[in-house]
């Protein structure tokens, strides 16, 4: 992975050099007006030069994106390998996965050009269910320093005392605009608790997953194995 120039992509362009190279260039069309041709030429040359050899170029969105697909793209199979669980031992529902930016105060976050917010950060997470528990796996890592983790856990039905979305606001700074701009995100995180009502587990949901679904599934699950252990 490119961390280099993805760091770039989360640092505003410095225009200095394109501005004097533009000046240049301005001068040399002055001079060039007046009928100096010979010297304004040159001049002209030289402008276009600084322009195009102290372009910031960078990574585009897309680009960032496919880094980030390329990095999960195997998340079902790295999952399924780590709990060795097999189709036969699986409860009937289908494999859940989640990911998305994470965002906090000490993340870098970028604004693209298509106006959507993207961190240095990432998470993914899979849930897979089987009869008598849920394997989750977590994997997180950072775009512009070689740095992940990955968290795994068994989570017995009968432990769960709930299953809840959390919504919380985050102030983040736009490292990638001059002067920095602050704005908010919203961040959405599904937790798995046990009976105390603490977090057992807590995985990342990026926009658009059905979350509901799932969380209601989870609490299906844990009542009926309350149900059977009470009978």
């Amino acid at each position: 992975m490119d961390h280099k120039g993805l760091k770039k992509y989360f640092t505003p362009k410095n225009m200095i050099p394109q501005i004097i190279g533009a000046v240049i260039c301005a001068f040399g069309v002055f001079v060039a007006v007046v009928d100096w041709v010979y010297f304004g030429a040159p001049i002209i040359i030289v402008g276009v030069c600084v322009i195009l050899f102290t372009r910031d170029s960078r990574v585009s969105d897309e680009e960032v994106d496919r880094t980030v697909a390329s990095k999960i793209k195997d998340l079902d199979e790295r999952t399924r390998a780590d709990i060795g669980v097999r189709e036969r031992e699986m409860r009937g529902f289908m494999p859940e996965s989640f990911s998305g930016y994470e965002f906090a105060e000490d993340v870098a976050v970028a604004r693209g050009r298509d106006l959507k917010l993207r961190s240095d950060r990432y998470a993914a997470a899979e849930l897979v269910f089987t009869q008598e528990c849920i394997h989750a796996y977590v994997y997180r890592f950072c775009l512009t320093k070689d740095e992940d983790s990955e968290r795994r856990a068994t989570i017995k039905y009968g432990d769960i005392g709930d299953a809840a979305v959390t919504e919380r606001t985050v102030a983040v700074r736009v490292s990638n605009v001059s002067k920095g701009e602050q704005a908010e995100v919203t961040v959405h995180t599904l937790e798995i608790l046990d009976g105390a009502g603490e977090p057992i587990i807590s995985i990342p949901v990026g926009d658009g997953a059905d979350v509901d679904r799932v969380v209601t599934n989870i609490k299906r699950l844990a009542e009926r194995e309350k149900a059977k252990s009470d009978t």
